[in-house]
C-alpha cells in the first residue's frame, strides 16, 4: 500500500500475526491503536515489527510512512480471544541454527517469548540462509 491507503479486515475465527515486511503503518482496532509502527526499508534491512490481532476482531491498517507498506498476514484457527499487542524489532530473538551447509540466522517473531505471546498459538519467524547453503522449512 502507498502512503495514505488503508484496508479494513476482520480476523473472524482466526488469530493473526501481521508482519511488516517494509514501510510503516498505523493499526487500529477496538480499544487498541499502534501508531506509526515499523520502519524497515525491506526484509534485508533489520528486524521486523509485528502486530497480534485476536480472533473476531475488525482492524484497520493504514500506510503512513515512506515507501510502500508491505505486510504478510499469518493466521491460525482459534476460539480464544486474546489481547492485541505489538512486537518491536528490539523484542525479536535472533538465533543461529543448523550446522555446515544448513547454517542460517532465524529471527523469532512470534515464539511464545513473553507473557503477551503465551496467549497465542502462532509460531512465526524469518530465516536468512547463508549464500549457497540450504535451509529447511
Amino acid at each position: 500500500m502507498e502512503k495514505g491507503q488503508s484496508i479494513t479486515l476482520n480476523s473472524e475465527g482466526y488469530e493473526m500475526g501481521v508482519i511488516l515486511l517494509s514501510g510503516s503503518a498505523t493499526v487500529k482496532m477496538e480499544n487498541f491503536t499502534a501508531e506509526t509502527i515499523g520502519d524497515r526499508k525491506d526484509v534485508f534491512s533489520g528486524k521486523p515489527t509485528a502486530v497480534y490481532i485476536p480472533c473476531a476482531t475488525q482492524f484497520e491498517m493504514k500506510a503512513v510512512g515512506y515507501g510502500i507498506l508491505e505486510v504478510v498476514l499469518c493466521k491460525v484457527k482459534t476460539e480464544v480471544k486474546g489481547k492485541p499487542f505489538v512486537i518491536n524489532p528490539d523484542q525479536i530473538v535472533v538465533k543461529e541454527k543448523g550446522v555446515f551447509n544448513w547454517k542460517r540466522t532465524v529471527h523469532e517473531i512470534f515464539a511464545n517469548q513473553d507473557e503477551a505471546q503465551k496467549q497465542c498459538q502462532l509460531i512465526i519467524g524469518e530465516t536468512y540462509g547463508c549464500p549457497g547453503q540450504w535451509a529447511t522449512y
